[in-house]
């Protein structure tokens, strides 16, 4: 009577003892053109292997998420179809239909009765309540082994009903949600699927195509796989579209992706289910409104990442909003969360966010949204790079922030250097934004606030792009002080690239401006502009003349940063040119103005200059001293480039001094920052590690 109490409560419904329970096999068929993914498959066979403590008695859940398209169903079917004889007992399947347009998420109840019926339940002796069901189901797998996966789930809450008990289960989950709940609750091993490689790209245009289409159209294929971005489903579509099409030229294809404008249009097969505009806007509608505000509006960010301030601002929300409306995007996938609180778009997605925010926002409201956008890199930059260089030649007035802009600082050098270089993508691309959406006043003005930083780390070809886009810019707003300013930060760049006539040109420009202003102190840099370009063509004599000259406006102006420096380059050129008494007066005068004020390029740049007057003197140990003390200054502050250069000179006084092997240390470590930056004297410097 007790193991027919046991029986009933357990099992009412099931075959009646000693009939074979039926083994379901619901596993839809799954596509021949699958691809890589090796390792997702390794990890998901691992969770099988007893030896790995995946288990621990109960049953293994894998919580597949990935934004739409990516392959999520498919990586879960032919995993399962490989794995399916470890499950004698059937497998299950349901789609769970959480992000179908046309239809609600299935009701876990409606699952659980399917469930119960292909394990041998008679459907019309199932009990009403859900509650009921999920007893009767887990008594029903308590002792098989069953594969159970749960397809297209819409959350944690749609899927726990219709896990299997029994330790000898296992069961995928896929969602375009990150289904943390399953995570923190019942142990799910999470597993995010990210785009195809290149590589795995290749593969499956050559699978659906045939070895010979794509090898007769090589270059066709890569931009095909470029523009595609390694989504599955937009591959599959071109694949589709070119197989249903011999006749097509794969480059005809490639060039429909090519334009943004018809992209996606390209990508649209009529059919919903497997066009990838259709199954990014099925995402885009489970979203709250606050989020899906904030991810059309990303429409109008360049990328490659966004910030967490960056995106309160474009929409005009506070952070603790904006944070949430991210996490949000994330947790659906239509972001990738690529490093704390520092978001990316897929190319497609962001393709069709750009489509949309185009078609539901008015023109006076995208260019608000953008102008805060600027705003917040704009003001960003300028408060961090007055904290990673203080001690300036030339500043460039901002207009005040729109209201509801965020603006960010650094707490101290290191973090302002690592925020640049974290941004400087970003950051140079917004240049090219403002350029090309109509605001010449930010292009310009980011573009001088960005000259300093690129200076020191060796960011040439960037510089020249951006400032390239700042002088066409001045040209636009007929802004003299633009003018100045861009032509004077082409003109440094060119001295850095070796093109002395074009700098030239550029610093004559740029002083013709400062003249017709009156801008004395923009004199005074240009002419100690002009002197580093006559120092660096060799042409001692002229570089001091032009030294002398901004030395006399600066002391004129009382600048005295401006004059300080000066005063170095002044006995630096005299030391050039041989007269190192003379040099060691100058420069030690400003080493004493220096002292105590903080400014720790200037006075690095002091202590190379002594450097190098103490070796000429034959003072070999106070000229490594004077290099020692400045290259430890640079490292201090990250000026990458002036510490390469003293590098080579304190080579050169260790050559001096016999001791070879320390020079060619040296001379190497010169070279690597040097190559790392791009810039031209590496080879120079190189030549010195050879020699005997």
């Amino acid at each position: 009577m007790q193991e027919l109490h046991r029986r009933i409560v357990t099992s009412e419904g099931t075959a009646p003892a000693g009939d074979a329970v039926p083994a379901p096999r619901q596993l839809p068929a799954h596509t021949r053109f699958f691809v890589g993914r090796g390792r997702e498959l390794d990890l998901l066979a691992e969770l099988l292997d007893p030896a790995s403590g995946a288990g621990g008695g109960a049953v293994v859940i894998s919580a597949v998420d990935g934004a739409a398209g990516i392959g999520k169903t498919t990586l879960a079917l032919h995993w399962a179809a490989r794995h399916a004889d470890r499950f004698p007992d059937g497998q299950l399947y349901v789609d769970l239909r959480g992000f179908d347009p046309s239809a609600a998420p299935v009701d876990p109840g409606e699952a659980l009765r399917g469930f119960l019926g292909a394990l041998g339940a008679a459907r019309e002796r199932l009990p009403p309540t859900v509650d009921e069901l999920i007893g009767r189901y887990r008594g029903a797998t308590a002792d098989r082994r069953v594969l159970v996966v749960l397809d297209n789930a819409y959350d944690s809450e749609q899927v726990r009903p219709l896990l299997p008990s029994g330790p000898g289960c296992f069961t995928v989950v896929t969602s375009r949600r990150r289904l943390d709940g399953l995570v923190v609750r019942e142990g799910a091993r999470p597993l995010s699927l990210g785009v195809l490689t290149d590589a795995d790209a290749f593969a499956l245009l050559r699978r659906q195509l045939g070895e010979e289409r794509v090898a007769a159209e090589p270059e066709a294929a890569r931009d095909v796989v470029a523009h595609c971005a390694g989504l599955p489903l937009a591959l599959a579509v071109v694949a589709a579209r070119a197989a249903a099409h011999p006749e097509f030229p794969l480059r005809a294809l490639a060039a429909e992706l090519a334009d943004e404008r018809t992209r996606l249009d390209a990508l649209d097969t009529g059919d919903e289910a497997v066009s990838v505009k259709a199954v990014i806007s099925w995402s885009c509608e489970r979203l709250t409104p606050a989020a899906r505000r904030v991810f059309e509006l990303l429409g109008l960010h360049p990328g490659p990442e966004v910030s967490v301030p960056a995106a309160a601002s474009l929409a005009g929300i506070p952070v603790r909003g904006a944070r949430a409306c991210l996490r949000e995007l994330s947790g659906m996938n239509l972001l990738v969360e690529h490093r704390p609180s520092r978001f990316s778009l897929h190319d497609l997605v962001h393709a069709y966010a750009r489509e949309v925010v185009a078609e539901r926002f008015g023109e006076a409201e995208r260019r608000t949204a953008l102008h805060r956008l600027l705003d917040h890199y704009l003001h960003t930059v300028k408060e961090v790079e007055c904290v990673r260089a203080p001690y300036r030649d030339s500043d460039t007035p901002l207009d005040p922030p729109l209201p509801d802009v965020v603006v960010t600082g650094a707490a101290d050098r290191d973090d302002a250097l690592a925020w640049l270089e974290l941004e400087k993508t970003t950051v140079f691309g917004m240049v090219e934004h403002a350029s090309r959406h109509g605001f010449p006043a930010h292009t310009w003005r980011l573009t001088a606030w960005l000259t300093s930083f690129c200076g020191r780390r060796g960011y040439w070809r960037e510089a020249l792009r951006c400032h390239r886009l700042a002088l066409d810019s001045a040209r636009e707003l007929d802004d003299e002080a633009a003018r100045l300013t861009a032509h004077r930060g082409l003109g440094r760049i060119h001295v850095v690239l070796g093109d002395f006539a074009e700098a030239e040109a550029h610093f004559e420009q740029a002083l013709a401006s400062a003249r017709a202003t009156d801008d004395r102190r923009a004199q005074a840099n240009l002419h100690a502009d002009l002197g580093v370009l006559h120092e660096d063509d060799g042409e001692h004599a002229e570089a001091l003349h032009h030294a002398q000259q901004a030395l006399e406006i600066a002391d004129e102006l009382g600048e005295a940063m401006l004059y300080r420096r000066t005063l170095n380059s002044v006995g630096w050129l005299h030391a050039l040119l041989g007269d190192h008494r003379t040099a060691l007066e100058h420069c030690r005068r400003a080493l004493a103005l220096h002292r105590e004020t903080g400014d720790v390029s200037g006075e690095a740049v002091i202590w190379d200059s002594l450097g190098y007057i103490h070796h000429h003197l034959g003072n070999l140990a106070d000229a490594v001293r004077s290099y020692d003390i400045a290259l430890t200054m640079y490292r201090s502050i990250g000026e990458r480039y002036d510490e390469a250069l003293t590098l080579d000179r304190l080579g050169d006084t260790l050559a001096a001094s016999g001791d070879h092997d320390a020079a060619r240390r040296m001379w190497s470590e010169a070279v690597t920052v040097l190559d790392d930056l791009g810039h031209a004297a590496a080879d120079r410097v190189r030549a010195k590690v050879g020699s005997p």
